[in-house]
């Protein structure tokens, strides 16, 4: 039982392993806190270096802050606005939703109020 387990828990860590964009071996697969605590900050930025700037606004929409803040770190480091997919955000999105939706009410009540004062005269 004792074999069986070391052999499983050998395999895990090296499976759970990954490599930095510098070949530096760390525990964790990215993104995970193992491989949070043990990386630097350049490498990542550097991991961030990997994507399309397309899947960066797609990754952008369900990261976290501390994440989000390496992707505009890497965005900066191409040469791009650091917040260019700021914009593609659900926040965002809820936001004009909620903007279109009082305009649609308020262009409702502007109805109401003209058709009154047509049946007033």
């Amino acid at each position: 039982m004792l074999r069986y387990f070391s052999f499983t828990f050998l395999a895990f860590m090296l499976v759970s392993c990954s490599s930095t964009q510098s070949g530096r071996q760390v525990m964790g697969l990215p993104w995970s806190p193992m491989w949070i605590m043990q990386t630097t900050e350049d490498e990542k930025i550097r991991y961030f270096g990997n994507f399309s700037e397309i899947d960066l606004c797609i990754r952008w929409d369900s990261a976290q802050d501390r994440e989000r803040q390496y992707i505009a770190l890497a965005l900066k480091s191409r040469g791009k606005d650091p917040f260019m997919c700021r914009g593609n955000s659900s926040v965002d999105t809820r936001t004009r939703n909620q903007i279109n939706q009082i305009k649609n009410d308020l262009e409702e009540e502007q109805r109401k109020l003209r058709r009154e004062r047509l049946w007033s005269k």
